[in-house]
């Protein structure tokens, strides 16, 4: 799995006040699953590449950040061809941020350069968009698209071409402190690309770290939740 790292964000957001504000949250929450520090996940992920994924995101209810950051993102990524393979890929989505911000968008990572990430606009709790990753006519470029429209410049990721599986999934970061942050988000209407067009997404492996519950409502649509 790619991790994001939704570069810009974690950075502006990390101050003392955070960590105060994190130390206690978790002092007060005191689970076993908030006891480390660091990345955490649960979603789905298509057994074999496609040509890209959608899905209409939406957060139902606020999410509740301590420190660092959640998200709920669509994407591709994997190994790029850089030196070292260092890794590449495209997402988007919805992220929340300490002090209730929360906004669409979408982050690119091209091998050998840190992830640039790029505000597409605040939202509130739910609010849905349908939001897609798609490659084009030309192996290896892709394109973000919110609401039926391309958001992105044609975003060229070497090696990507028929290799990676797309994946929805929520996401968590702490800040580097031990603190549980909180949310709820919707993926519906998942769907994958072909060359004959979209598809349902049916064939999934799913996965969900400690703290993490994952809810299938319909065969198109999950719920993630962390308390």
């Amino acid at each position: 799995m790619t991790s994001s790292r939704l570069t810009a964000v974690a950075v502006a957001t990390l101050a003392a006040a955070c960590a105060f504000t994190a130390s206690a949250e978790a002092a007060r929450a005191g689970t076993r699953a908030c006891a480390t520090t660091g990345y955490s996940y649960a979603g789905v992920q298509a057994v074999a590449p496609t040509r890209g994924i959608s899905a209409r995101i939406a957060a139902v209810r606020q999410a509740r950040v301590t420190s660092g950051h959640v998200a709920a993102w669509i994407g591709v990524g994997g190994p790029g061809q850089g030196a070292n393979g260092s890794d590449e890929w495209v997402q988007v989505g919805v992220a929340a941020l300490p002090g209730g911000t929360t906004e669409l968008y979408y982050e690119v990572a091209f091998p050998n350069a840190r992830a640039a990430y790029t505000s597409l606009g605040a939202v509130i709790p739910g609010e849905s968009h349908q939001v897609s990753v798609l490659e084009s006519d030309m192996p290896g470029v892709w394109l973000v698209w919110l609401d039926g429209r391309a958001v992105s410049p044609p975003l060229i990721l070497p090696g990507s071409h028929g290799v990676w599986s797309p994946m929805a999934t929520s996401e968590s970061y702490d800040g580097g402190y031990t603190s549980c942050n909180g949310y709820g988000f919707e993926f519906s209407e998942l769907q994958t690309a072909s060359l004959t067009g979209w598809q349902p997404l049916r064939k999934t492996r799913s996965f969900a770290d400690s703290g993490h519950s994952l809810r299938s409502l319909a065969a198109d649509t999950i719920v993630v939740n962390r308390r």
